[in-house]
């Protein structure tokens, strides 16, 4: 519902939301205009969407806050743990083990506004296309104290052929320890790559 508020506490190691093969934008969760979420703690996890992205999706207009929250194992179509156009803050927490046919395994953004990375770990995801870990088009990017490892595009003729990074017309800042490493394509070491400057032809 447009404007909503929901809020999920103390939900520890214990508290899931999982599901499986969905029809929708958002498999786990599908966050619409002028709303807010918040979730600490638990995990969302084991979704497979068509379209968008196979954990959340988060659109224009929303606040997206997760508290040490883990995405993991979900599949979709853009942004396979996370798919973003509003306001994503993550403070702590893994997106690992997410798969995006297209791009970005871990997380992908759309049209965002400034969003904050903060302890997270994003790592093991994979995309056929590329940004096999993130995949950042527009808005701003605050990155602090994160790690994207080991996160691989799979399609040997991808575009964009990034492992780690794909920033597009985004602008990402860092602060703190930032960890970009082991990410591969076609199994070649692969971790950053500015699709303004240097696509692939």
């Amino acid at each position: 519902e447009k404007g909503a508020k929901l809020y999920l506490c103390t939900c520890g190691d214990s508290g899931v939301i999982t599901g499986g093969d969905i029809d929708v934008m958002g498999g786990g969760l599908y966050l619409i205009e002028n709303s807010i979420f918040n979730m600490y703690g638990g995990s969302i996890e084991g979704y497979v969407a068509d379209t968008g992205s196979g954990g959340i999706f988060s659109g224009k207009d929303v606040s997206c806050n997760l508290y040490k929250v883990n995405i993991c194992g979900n599949k979709g179509n853009q942004g396979g743990g996370i798919l973003f156009s509003g306001i994503l803050n993550i403070y702590g927490g893994e997106i690992k083990n997410n798969e995006a046919v297209n791009f970005g395994g871990g997380i992908a953004t759309g049209s965002a506004e400034d969003s904050i990375l903060q302890d997270v770990k994003i790592c093991h995801n994979t995309a056929g296309n590329y940004a096999g870990g993130l995949y950042c088009s527009n808005g701003n990017l605050t990155m602090s104290d994160v790690e994207i490892s080991n996160n691989i595009v799979s399609n040997s003729t991808a575009r964009y052929p990034a492992g780690g990074v794909a920033l597009m017309q985004g602008t990402i800042s860092i602060s703190g320890a930032i960890t970009i490493s082991g990410n591969q394509y076609n199994g070649s070491p692969n971790n950053l790559c500015n699709t303004n400057a240097n696509p692939r032809n």
